[in-house]
């Protein structure tokens, strides 16, 4: 009885630690999440080779930029696959430091299939943040930063 009493506890103490992956959005939950909070959502896909989806998002003043990718699926079968989120997540987070000054406050989080990283300078708040083959980079003023971070939040990111 013990060990069964046992064995329930350590499961159930292995199911909630390692908690479940994020889900990636689709791109008409991103289109309408950011529109139904007044940002206009022009699609910017044409031009690139391995994204299916690129929108952009902007708020009314022009303060904040919303960037959601959905790139091509990585082919296992192909030993030359390319994995672009990831590459191009690394690209980001290169870009996003060159705007960091002695000041600035760095965050990086990678658990349950989100990988984040965050920018917090004296003007300005930057994020970019990746769920599989999804990003979504955010750039806005400090004064915004918490209406950024709320809506990552509704998108799940």
């Amino acid at each position: 009885m013990k060990k069964v009493l046992y064995s329930i506890i350590l499961a159930l103490v292995l199911i909630t630690l390692t908690g479940c992956d994020k889900s990636a959005i689709s791109k008409e939950k991103f289109k309408s999440v950011m529109e139904s909070n007044n940002y206009k959502v022009n699609d910017l896909t044409d031009g690139y080779s391995y994204v299916d989806t690129v929108y952009f998002a902007s708020d009314k003043e022009n303060n904040t930029s919303i960037f959601f990718y959905e790139f091509q699926k990585q082919n296992t079968n192909n030993s030359e696959s390319k994995d672009y989120a990831s590459e191009e997540y690394e690209k980001f987070i290169v870009e996003i430091k060159e705007h960091a000054t002695s000041s600035s406050t760095e965050e990086n989080t990678d658990e349950n299939g989100l990988k984040k990283y965050i920018l917090r300078t004296d003007d300005n708040y930057y994020v970019i943040a990746k769920i599989n083959n999804t990003l979504i980079y955010a750039e806005t003023t400090s004064t915004k930063k918490i209406e950024v971070e709320n809506l990552l939040k509704l998108l799940g990111y």
